[in-house]
């Protein structure tokens, strides 16, 4: 299980999303709409965003501190024109969110230019975290605490587990990634059971930490 973080994960996501393809950033489909008191809880985050993205679009899509499935959908299909314009055709996202972006022989370099300049125009990464993150988490509740307690539930880490050794253990694969290592996120935290029940674990945590 190997990922590549970027933008610090975009502030405060900046522990949620990530490079392109590598990155798990999940999309639960056919979510209820955030409440009223989601949209409050996170209109920091919404400030924040605006703060990033200074296009039009995402401008607009963040302007009522709430991301509808439709300005999610026309975010996602604006990434790939945006793309496909800047010689990188066929992306596609799943559907959880996750975007496949093929590459057709241009360097690392070219690729971070594009998926840089597209995210920038049309705010697609922002707009993922903040359709989804509102809705699961309605309070804004520490997402280290909501993950812990989800990997001491299900019985991957000692009960001791907390949200601090959550966050440390993402600072360090950040940290890692930024400086150009590969990583091995499952080797950063102190899993007690194998590698791929834990992996099946983290995965779930980070999407449904409910669950």
């Amino acid at each position: 299980m190997t990922r590549t973080l970027n933008h610090n994960e975009q502030r405060h996501c900046m522990r949620r999303l990530a490079l392109a393809s590598l990155f798990i950033v999940t999309l639960v489909s056919g979510c209820s709409a955030p409440s009223q008191g989601a949209e409050q809880a996170w209109a920091a985050e919404f400030d924040e965003a605006r703060q990033i993205y200074s296009a039009a679009f995402p401008q607009a899509a963040f302007a009522d501190n709430h991301i509808s499935d439709a300005e999610l959908q026309e975010a996602k299909q604006r990434f790939i024109s945006c793309m496909d314009a800047a010689g990188f055709p066929g992306t596609t996202f799943d559907e959880r969110g996750i975007r496949s972006i093929p590459n057709l022989g241009q360097t690392d370099a070219q690729y971070a230019e594009a998926d840089n300049a597209c995210d920038d125009e049309t705010g697609v990464m922002m707009i993922l975290y903040l359709h989804k993150e509102p809705r699961q988490n309605p309070d804004n509740i520490d997402w280290g605490i909501l993950i812990a307690d989800c990997l001491v539930r299900k019985g991957v880490v000692e009960t001791g587990f907390s949200a601090a050794d959550y966050n440390a253990a993402t600072d360090r694969i950040v940290a890692d990634a930024a400086s150009g290592q590969e990583i091995d996120v499952l080797s950063y935290y102190p899993f007690v059971v194998d590698a791929e029940t834990a992996e099946t674990a983290l995965i779930d945590c980070e999407d449904k930490p409910a669950s």
